[in-house]
């Protein structure tokens, strides 16, 4: 699996990285993949969340 996510990009849908082990569990997710990922999430982001984002070069969407 560790080959198959190298140079990948990822697409987080309903995802929430408010909790220390989800941006844990996406972090070893994205480990060896590319720069670029992208999350579909509803609603306001919580300060932390919004760091890892910006941090992990995730950009958000949302379906407005």
């Amino acid at each position: 699996m560790q080959q198959r996510r190298i140079g990948k990009n990822f697409l987080f849908i309903g995802c929430r990285f408010a909790s220390q082990l989800d941006r844990i569990f996406a972090l070893q997710i994205m480990k060896r993949s590319s720069e670029k990922h992208w999350a579909l999430i509803e609603g306001e982001l919580t300060k932390n969340e919004a760091r890892f984002l910006e941090e992990q070069n995730i950009t958000r969407w949302t379906s407005r």
